[in-house]
């Protein structure tokens, strides 16, 4: 470790049970062993002692357990406080954990196609965007996987005089630190819950884990959440002590190492001021409830009983992206009404959608004279249809603070509007906040107008140390045929850490040749990503078709819908039973290509049960789902026509007709044109019922097989 001298900041990246804590600690004993040691007990705290200037500016070692706490929400650290801290001149140094499942999260850039300027929020579209930039340009990331075949080798050799480590080395499921840390049993004594209101509590601990309460659960909050849990059954039949002895169960120690439930102590003997869960446990819960939603138990609990604002605002910010505007709205009014900004934009928006209008401005308005961007931004789209010369006023107010996403939002809409000269002035001056964002934003828009300028503004953003820009800058690079330079920004890419760079690389690789890809797609399925396990093992299919199997496996067992996939379609002609069952677990997911993938399978054997996964896979908007069955969907839309529902049999045959379905796309023309509807919203349209006769969508039908 050379931090010593110049400082910095070090991500350890690791699955639950890996050894994350035990490796950070060993390190700072042998490396550090001198320097004082500072435990912020969150990101408001070490801000403000940064802010102060109380921090001693050389020999701390400052330590952010579950760093993901620190980098989210409302209060989190900011890119500028860690550079106030990482300054080389008074060396500090910053230690850190992660899960790869955050890591992720908090480093990927936004989907495509939702760019910042189309966003209600900005804060709703690209929610870890300083996370992002701390993790990638400033955090040097180390990852630990499972023991490699020495360090087995090694522990095996401590077997004889440990009894732990012998149990460890028989299991084939768990790596050895997962063994001794008593995963397996916190796994099987959550899945196989002999007391039903045990595994009630401990789902709901998971849900609000994930929901984004960090915080001690309280008893209350778990015994009412937990209603959503049960059958109708087991809420009547609930014994008076049914709280009692579910929590008895779940803080019940394992191999006297953990327990489901860790009681959190309160500040006098014998007192519990709420539980939190197991780290594998929770873990493991995520990946097994990932498209799961929580019962509505689960909101009305925190509704009721939560009254830490941050964790109340993490749970309305969910509830909003779930269009649960009723739950958001209670949740986020007590931390709106504290006068915390993304609080005020999410109740704002939660009274627009429930109809309530005036209130939904008000709150707008206090949000954009608390004088934060975000605020400005909100109340501009606000007022944007009905009042655009106050709306254009806004944009600019929020441009006008500095801040690089409100000036970008405004150089998009300058260029929108045609006004060239003004969008690139602001393009110039996101590009000059030295972010990779206002950087490539500023390049992407000279490329386009021919200017030469453009490669080096690529060239500036990828030197930030953003893995996007530099990805962006290598895929460049190749396409006019540098391609030694390519690689050199591919390896730079993927030397950050970065999942998604190490992926860009290993193709790099694969297109160029050298047996070095396998490497970093190993090293990348490695690091826990279920794409790159399913990219390994395409990769090993046609030569190692037993690893490439053991890959596929580890991909599907994360509980990705994609990987399970994978493996069914691997296992087809081997173990068609097998498949099946894969191809089930996908589709039950709740993934629409899960489902479409099952009924394809079913199909091909002749069994009648294709129909309804199609049907299901076709109600989520699966495109390719409606025009596997089309003479199903336009039947299906003529009988609710003959029951009077018509809207809903319109809805249908324009599903399959913007599926391309020819008959579906007929069979709406003459219904639009006996209803007398000269207008038709659907894509490829021109203006009335003829239009689909003519369209594209006619003259290129889809047969389906």
């Amino acid at each position: 470790m050379d931090l010593a001298s110049h400082g910095g900041l070090l991500v350890v990246v690791g699955g639950s049970s890996t050894g994350k804590t035990r490796a950070l600690y060993e390190a700072i004993r042998a490396e550090l062993p001198d320097w004082r040691l500072l435990h912020p007990a969150g990101s408001v705290d070490l801000a403000n002692a940064v802010l102060a200037g109380h921090l001693p500016r050389s020999g701390v070692v400052i330590w952010l357990d579950e760093a993901q706490h620190y980098l989210t929400g409302p209060d989190r650290l900011t890119i500028g406080e860690i550079r106030v801290l990482l300054n080389p001149d008074q060396p500090m140094v910053l230690v850190a954990t992660m899960w790869p499942q955050w890591y992720e999260r908090l480093t990927s850039p936004p989907p495509a196609g939702a760019p910042l300027a189309e966003a209600e929020d900005a804060e709703e579209i690209d929610p870890h965007r300083h996370s992002r930039q701390i993790l990638t340009t400033a955090a040097r990331v180390v990852r630990l996987v499972s023991f490699n075949k020495a360090e087995c080798a090694r522990a095996e050799t401590y077997a004889g005089e440990d009894p732990r480590l012998a149990t460890a080395s028989q299991d084939s499921h768990y790596g050895f630190t997962e063994v001794l840390a008593a995963a397996p049993q916190l796994v099987d004594r959550f899945e196989h819950a002999a007391n039903p209101y045990a595994k009630a509590i401990m789902t709901a601990a998971i849900d609000y884990r994930r929901l984004g309460h960090n915080a001690p659960l309280t008893a209350e909050l778990l015994q009412t959440a937990a209603v959503g849990y049960l059958t109708e059954q087991q809420i009547a039949t609930a014994p008076t002590d049914w709280f009692a002895t579910a929590i008895d169960y779940a803080t019940g120690l394992l191999h006297g190492a953990t327990s489901s439930l860790i009681p959190v102590p309160g500040t006098s003997m014998g007192t519990i001021i709420g539980y939190t869960i197991a780290d594998y446990l929770l873990q493991y819960g995520q990946a097994a409830r990932r498209d799961i939603p929580p019962p509505t138990s689960t909101w009305d609990a925190g509704v009721n009983h939560l009254t830490d604002l941050s964790v109340r605002l993490a749970l309305a910010r969910e509830a909003s992206r779930r269009e649960l505007y009723g739950q958001a709205e209670l949740l986020a009014t007590p931390a709106a009404e504290s006068g915390i900004p993304l609080a005020m934009i999410i109740l704002a928006r939660s009274l627009q959608r429930i109809g309530l209008a005036e209130e939904a401005e008000d709150w707008y308005r206090r949000a954009a004279e608390n004088g934060k961007p975000q605020g400005m931004l909100a109340l501009a789209r606000w007022l944007e249809r009905a009042r655009p010369a106050e709306a254009e006023q806004w944009y600019r107010r929020a441009a006008e603070t500095g801040d690089h996403d409100a000036i970008l939002v405004l150089a998009n809409r300058l260029k929108r509007a045609g006004e060239a000269e003004l969008a690139e002035k602001w393009y110039r001056r996101a590009a000059d906040t030295n972010h990779p964002h206002g950087m490539m934003a500023l390049a992407r828009w000279l490329e386009r107008a021919g200017q030469a300028e453009a490669d080096d503004w690529y060239r500036h953003a990828a030197e930030t140390g953003d893995h996007d820009a530099m990805v962006v800058l290598a895929r460049r690079l190749e396409r006019v045929g540098l391609a030694e330079e390519a690689e050199e920004w591919y390896r730079r890419a993927a030397g950050t850490g970065n999942l998604a760079a190490m992926m860009a690389l290993a193709r790099w690789l694969e297109r160029a040749g050298p047996a070095e890809a396998e490497e970093w797609y190993r090293r990348a399925a490695k690091a826990g990503n279920p794409e790159a396990m399913v990219a390994l093992a395409d990769w090993l299919e046609a030569g190692q078709a037993e690893d490439a199997e053991d890959w596929y496996r580890h991909a599907a067992e994360t509980g990705n819908p994609n990987a399970m996939m994978a493996l069914a379609s691997f296992l087809e002609h081997a173990a068609q039973a097998e498949a099946e069952e894969w191809y089930r677990r996908a589709a039950e997911s709740g993934n629409s290509h899960g489902m479409l993938a099952l009924a394809d399978w079913l199909h091909r054997a002749g069994q009648a049960e294709a129909e309804g996964w199609y049907r299901r896979a076709a109600e989520t908007g699966n495109p390719v789902a409606i025009l596997r069955l089309p003479p199903g969907q336009i039947r299906h839309a003529k009988r609710l026509g003959r029951v009077g529902r018509a809207d809903k049999a319109e809805k249908w045959n324009r599903r399959a007709a913007e599926a391309g379905n020819l008959k579906a796309m007929w069979a709406l023309a003459d219904r639009l044109e006996r209803a007398g509807q000269a207008e038709v919203n659907c894509p490829g349209v021109d203006g009335d019922s003829d239009s689909w006769k003519g369209s594209e969508h006619a003259k290129t039908p889809q047969v389906p097989t």
